[in-house]
């Protein structure tokens, strides 16, 4: 894997040629490292990960928005795409900016897969703790450390080395901004998204993860509906196998329908 700074951002990347090329994209609080393990067995394509702005390596300057998060995206997709295919994948808040930048630069995209995406403009996703607080009622860094223990564990997160937990909690701005925009409308189009998109859920995520994915799967023209048995929310960590094979089976249909 080679690593390079573009645009202030930490990326990772293995190129192979002729062949199409998948995006990743991480969720709150994640690295690009997250999906090295679903972008190994990619054997047949060449893939980029990266860590967003405010996370990991990526510079922060100003605290970024929803929206630049996907005109970060909008950037590497526009790099990306002059030479085949691209696909790109996204884990939960990182399947929402996906859909976003699929939706501006619809001709540069052949696919999309999102993990168990959030829609937090839609009334009924939560967006309070079962305390009634919403993250922005505290101090970015206590909200961290909420989320952490909450996705995480208790026990995992208390078990972080000091410079591990240190860092995490300074991404806190970071984290909270990007959730906290990104409740500001649909960001985007199912007019624009008319390519195929693969709409993935564990199969112990239910409530209203299952409800996003429903709502996915009536909103977009050519949704793919799929349910990774055994995993839940973090399917690329716990399921990298399976969840490789959903990226590779919708890589193996866009090949196909590049040569028919």
């Amino acid at each position: 894997m080679k690593r390079e700074v573009s645009n202030d951002l930490h990326v990772g990347r293995l190129d192979r040629p002729d062949a199409p090329r998948v995006i990743f994209v991480h969720g709150v609080m994640d690295r690009g490292a997250t999906f090295l393990n679903v972008a190994r067995r990619l054997t047949d394509a060449s893939w980029l990960i990266y860590d967003r702005r405010g996370y990991g390596r990526s510079s922060v300057g100003a605290t970024p928005a929803f929206e630049d998060h996907v005109a970060d995206l909008v950037s590497i997709i526009d790099r990306e795409s002059t030479d085949g295919p691209v696909v790109v994948v996204g884990h939960s808040l990182g399947g929402t900016i996906a859909l976003a930048a699929a939706s501006r630069v619809p001709t540069s995209i052949s696919g999309v897969v999102v993990h168990e995406a959030p829609l937090p403009w839609l009334d009924w996703w939560p967006i309070r703790d079962q305390d009634g607080r919403r993250l922005e009622d505290e101090a970015p860094s206590d909200a961290v450390a909420r989320v952490m223990e909450r996705t995480a564990g208790k026990d995992v997160w208390g078990a972080l080395p000091e410079a591990v937990r240190t860092q995490r909690l300074s991404e806190g701005p970071a984290m909270v901004s990007e959730l906290v925009t990104a409740r500001n409308g649909c960001p985007f189009s199912a007019a624009c998204l008319s390519m195929p998109v693969v709409v993935s859920r564990g199969s112990l995520s239910t409530g209203h993860r299952e409800r996003a994915q429903q709502w996915l799967i009536d909103f977009l023209p050519k949704a793919l509906p799929t349910v990774v048995g055994g995993a839940s929310h973090n399917v690329q960590s716990s399921h990298p196998e399976a969840f490789a094979k959903v990226v590779n089976e919708l890589l193996l249909s866009v090949e196909c329908g590049k040569s028919s």
